[in-house]
């Protein structure tokens, strides 16, 4: 039946029915957009931690409280919008903070995280494990947490000894995956840099003809001297550990009297000398007290011979691959002097195909005979 058949009350009946399911429709729409606003919100509500956002400039945006008493009571952020977290944050605290929140600037793609032992008005002593995250625009996110265990020190350096681990296995995944050696060391001290978020990282390589350690990569906020020698007699804590062969800390850079003042930076609160076989030293300077513990100098001592392994597999694969080329090469100039008819003209091809390998453009050789009979020979 069409429209023009209908009754006026089947008409009115049918309209009815549209209106009640456009309503429902209506109904579903603004369930599904407040689901979509509220689900986010429910998520973040249900976890435990207590949640920071900050703009920046250090600006708390937005907050939620940690659901655990203790913590509701020591952090009662949610009054504190809009103030920057040195107003609220103990000097001890904003510290930490700060140089947490300055190490994940430099390492954008990891979790960084401390502990702190805050102190309630009644005396109780809790520790609290902060997270920090630092984004692309520049904000911050931070998690708290009580901290279980009894020892804060011992699980803050278990927190950055598991965060170590995973990103040596990274560098390493990357270093299999790079197949130029002559670029290696460069590769590697920035996979170093960034990964760890380093104050310095320098490369250097021991030069038999000169019979000095020489810089070949850096990376760091600091130019660095790209020309930067030491003479293997020297004293400088690199040149030691590679004589020595042996993992070199250097805890207080300042009172090491065999670095040279033009070297020593302001940043530099530790430096760790990492010897490579035969090859040279990896330097790598923190501007943090509370790094390069005995369990990170043997991941670090590791990953480096790990590297130089893979730097000589790489060498050698370069190396027969080139020999296995030349062979192609010397076989084909063969073939092609065997159906030369001269003398001449075999010199020729064979210059030639030498000039081609060795990527000349052009190279001619000319042979011409003395009145005494001999040979002689003119090359372009």
């Amino acid at each position: 039946m069409n429209d023009l058949d209908k009754t006026r009350e089947q008409l009115v009946t049918e309209l009815i029915k549209a209106r009640e399911h456009i309503s429902r429709l209506q109904r579903q729409l603004i369930d599904y957009q407040s689901r979509d606003i509220a689900y986010p919100e429910m998520m973040v509500q249900s976890i435990p931690d207590g949640i920071l956002l900050f703009d920046k400039e250090g600006y708390l945006a937005e907050a939620k409280p940690s659901q655990d008493p203790l913590l509701g009571t020591l952090f009662p952020i949610e009054h504190l919008i809009g103030h920057q977290y040195s107003d609220f944050f103990p000097d001890d605290l904003t510290e930490k903070f700060t140089e947490t929140v300055s190490r994940a600037r430099k390492a954008p793609q990891l979790l960084q995280s401390f502990l702190y032992e805050a102190q309630s008005p009644d005396g109780l002593r809790v520790r609290v494990e902060f997270w920090v995250k630092v984004f692309p625009g520049g904000s911050i996110a931070c998690s708290f947490r009580p901290s279980a265990l009894e020892h804060p020190q011992e699980k803050q350096e278990n927190v950055r000894e598991s965060a170590l681990f995973r990103n040596l296995l990274d560098i390493t995944r990357q270093l299999l995956n790079q197949p130029d050696p002559s670029r290696f060391w460069q590769v590697f001290t920035e996979l170093i840099h960034q990964h760890l978020g380093l104050y310095l990282t320098r490369m250097y390589l021991y030069q038999a003809e000169h019979e000095t350690l020489s810089l070949i990569a850096s990376q760091g906020d600091i130019t660095t001297d790209t020309s930067l020698t030491f003479p293997i007699t020297s004293r400088y804590p690199a040149v030691r550990a590679y004589k020595q062969q042996q993992t070199l800390l250097i805890a207080n850079p300042a009172s090491e009297t065999n670095i040279p003042p033009h070297i020593l930076l302001p940043g530099m609160k530790r430096m760790l000398e990492i010897p490579l076989e035969g090859l040279g030293a990896l330097e790598l300077v923190s501007e943090q007290n509370q790094v390069f513990s005995e369990e990170e100098q043997f991941l670090l001592t590791t990953l480096t011979q790990i590297a130089q392994a893979v730097w000589k597999v790489l060498v050698e694969k370069d190396a027969l691959a080139k020999q296995k080329e030349f062979y192609f090469l010397e076989k084909e100039i063969k073939a092609r002097i065997q159906q030369t008819r001269s003398i001449d003209e075999a010199l020729q091809v064979a210059l030639q195909e030498l000039s081609k390998a060795l990527g000349f453009e052009r190279a001619e050789i000319r042979l011409s005979l003395t009145p005494d009979g001999k040979a002689t020979s003119t090359n372009e």
